[in-house]
């Protein structure tokens, strides 16, 4: 498939899981259509040509209120206003898996997964983590991390039963 080349998904509106999205070679606005998704990955490009600063002034990008894993794999980034605007479409989200940390007030209480790879946060990321109430799987990958210090405390992470820290 070329970058020219744009597959129109709106007509499979029963469609549970869709893995490998990107804007390049599908269109943003055919989400909204997915009422139905549960399992959503997004691997290359995510880029809202329309979108708009203040972020109440765009439309929700996933419709679907059953949606609860979304991956995003971007080695170019993604805009962290467009991804803090995608996640507040996801209000009942149970498994996360991204690059780079949104601030707590994107996240869905319900996110019981976080997998983080490649993000080289400096800071630590456990404040905004530990504000998940329901956080019960954390896996930080390579370069998750690269700042000095991280503190991981059971009295904020009560729900916690699996830690994974690799190539940290």
């Amino acid at each position: 498939m070329t970058d020219k080349t744009k597959l129109k998904l709106h007509k499979l509106t029963n469609i549970l899981t869709l893995i490998n999205f990107n804007t390049r070679n599908c269109f943003v606005a055919d989400l909204s259509k997915f009422t139905k998704l549960r399992k959503l990955g997004i691997l290359g490009p995510f880029n809202i040509h329309d979108f708009k600063e203040e972020l109440d002034k765009n439309l929700p990008i996933i419709a679907s209120d059953c949606l609860r894993s979304l991956s995003i794999w971007n080695d170019e980034g993604i805009d962290p206003k467009v991804l803090a605007h995608l996640l507040s479409s996801c209000v009942n989200l149970c498994e996360l898996m991204i690059e780079k940390l949104p601030d707590f007030h994107h996240f869905s209480s319900s996110t019981a997964y976080v997998h983080l790879i490649r993000c080289m946060l400096v800071e630590d990321p456990m404040p905004t983590l530990e504000k998940l109430p329901n956080l019960r799987v954390m896996e930080l990958y390579v370069y998750a991390f690269i700042g000095k210090e991280m503190v991981c405390s059971a009295l904020h992470l009560p729900k916690l039963e699996s830690l994974n820290l690799s190539g940290l």
